[in-house]
């Protein structure tokens, strides 16, 4: 805005070295610095209109007090503009809503929207839709998160176990089971992860992005998932159980030495 500037050096109305001061005769306003930087012996001349003010100093005109707040509103408004942009540049999530910057405190069921109070006056009075406060939205939707978490968790405990039978029955696909049992071990410590952070939520939208991973989850169990094979061979069997931890994905080498045959006792 070109009334907040000073018109000779252009730069935003402070109280430091940009105090805005007002020509008494004219009326326009100058930061104190260029109105300094151009008196002389003659007095002040006006940058703008020529008007002479032969009888003032710079050091006796009065500040502009209106620029100078309306300056200072300014800045702080294009503060909380940028603070603003980078939030939602960041990912981060806000409660507020956008079309009238209130707090969202309701939540319609029908139209899975979240709502402020004047949102719900305007449109969801007469529309029969069921709205609730949105912390009970909250909770209900940690509920069953925590629900899903858990049945996906008993999934990931019986595939693990699945996996180890796919193992015992054949040494040929250890490099296989390996990398599905230390993925398994790695969805179960994002899982853990998803659940720690659930308690710790507010927000609908990061409660929503969580069931988004818990879907991606159990759609990656699904594909690394294997039957139990029929074991061929239980010599390697006790083997293998001996040496294996259920879950870590961390063989003993000594699984693959002298598997065959046992050092005789002398």
């Amino acid at each position: 805005m070109e009334e907040l500037t000073c018109p000779v050096c252009r730069e935003d109305y402070d109280e430091g070295s940009s105090v805005p001061v007002v020509l008494p005769l004219c009326g326009h306003t100058y930061c104190r610095a260029c109105l300094a930087a151009v008196q002389n012996s003659r007095g002040l001349e006006c940058p703008t209109c020529r008007k002479k003010h032969p009888s003032h100093t710079v050091q006796e005109l009065p500040t502009n007090y209106v620029a100078l707040s309306l300056s200072d509103t300014n800045k702080r408004r294009k503060l909380n503009a940028t603070e603003n942009q980078v939030r939602r540049s960041s990912g981060g999530s806000s409660s507020g809503c956008s079309k009238h910057q209130n707090k969202q405190e309701y939540y319609c069921k029908e139209c899975n929207l979240p709502l402020c109070g004047q949102c719900l006056f305007e449109s969801h009075m007469n529309t029969g839709h069921e709205v609730v406060r949105s912390c009970d939205v909250l909770e209900e939707k940690k509920s069953e998160l925590k629900t899903l978490s858990n049945n996906i968790n008993d999934d990931i405990q019986e595939q693990g176990i699945l996996q180890l039978e796919a193992f015992r029955s054949s040494v040929c696909s250890i490099l296989q089971v390996c990398e599905a049992s230390a993925q398994l071990h790695t969805m179960g410590q994002t899982l853990n992860t998803i659940i720690r952070n659930t308690d710790k939520q507010t927000e609908l939208d990061d409660i929503q992005k969580n069931s988004a991973a818990i879907k991606d989850l159990q759609e990656t169990l699904e594909n690394i998932k294997i039957s139990p094979p029929v074991l061929h061979d239980p010599g390697i069997c006790v083997k293998v159980e001996a040496e294996i931890d259920p879950g870590s994905g961390d063989v003993d080498e000594r699984m693959f030495l002298g598997q065959q045959s046992e050092p005789s006792q002398s």
